[in-house]
């Protein structure tokens, strides 16, 4: 049986398959490589994965990752898929993106 966990975005849903990792005992959701896929709200926020390496424009606190980063926002604390709010990181991806 497949099992998958939803993320909610500004009404977008996203589906998420997880997996069931006989070593935790849990299932475990498979996060999408955002860098190598952008996905985007509808309002153009980039999605991003807690543990996917931070951008020029991150705010951490030495840590190197997207999950440390004040600009990071999930619906619940905890997740590992979020929105990135940064400003400056979403003016560079639409100029990515033309």
């Amino acid at each position: 049986m497949e099992k998958y966990s939803t993320f909610v975005f500004e009404g977008m849903s996203i589906k998420i398959l997880s997996r069931y990792d006989e070593d935790i005992g849990k299932y475990i959701d498979e996060i999408p490589d955002f860098e190598e896929e952008p996905t985007f709200t509808p309002s153009g926020k980039p999605l991003v994965s807690a543990v996917q390496d931070r951008c020029p424009f991150a705010e951490t606190e030495g840590m190197p990752d997207c999950g440390s980063c004040k600009f990071y926002r999930t619906n619940s604390p905890g997740d590992l898929i979020g929105v990135c709010i940064n400003e400056n990181n979403l003016k560079q991806r639409k100029k990515e993106s033309i």
